[in-house]
């Protein structure tokens, strides 16, 4: 299911991109947008609706170890086919980048959002559940949209460096 839920983030981020892309010109705000809002919400945010539509209720999701379990798994089928699309269109050096960067980065940023999940699960009310699955969505968010925007700060250094010399 978590390399399925790359079809609805592609579908979320095209239609993000088209609509942010008409609304700021400036690069270091675009790119905050990209990182965070396109990037990060929409591939942590589905992450997180993988495990509550399909593992949350499930009987073996019975500790808050299985939280984190569940959703890193989750994260790794979405990382494995988000690198293929990626490798496809990319090079060599791009497939060995993300391998040792953005696969551990979706299975940390997701793992900790897993952490909240499992907490969330057992928590005693229905707003301590939600608090508690919101904070782990904004962290992993955060995690993810820091790592975005540090790479695209760089490639577009790169870029920037490279055409002015």
């Amino acid at each position: 299911i978590g390399i399925l839920s790359i079809i609805p983030v592609i579908i979320m981020e095209i239609i993000l991109i088209a609509f942010f892309s008409n609304i700021t010109t400036y690069p270091l705000v675009y790119y905050f947008i990209q990182a965070f809002i396109i990037a990060g919400c929409c591939e942590e945010y589905i992450k997180l609706m993988v495990v509550k539509k399909y593992v949350y209720n499930d009987e073996h999701f019975d500790e808050v170890m299985d939280g984190i379990v569940y959703t890193v798994v989750a994260s790794l089928g979405f990382a494995c086919m988000e690198n293929i699309i990626y490798v496809m269109s990319g090079d060599t050096s791009t497939a060995i980048m993300r391998a040792f960067t953005a696969v551990p980065l979706h299975a940390f940023a997701s793992g900790i959002m897993g952490y909240y999940i499992g907490k969330a699960k057992f928590a005693e009310t229905a707003e301590e559940e939600r608090t508690l699955t919101y904070r782990g969505l904004l962290i992993a968010i955060g995690i993810h949209g820091l790592y975005n925007f540090i790479l695209l700060l760089f490639y577009s250094s790169k870029v920037f460096f490279r055409g002015s010399s």
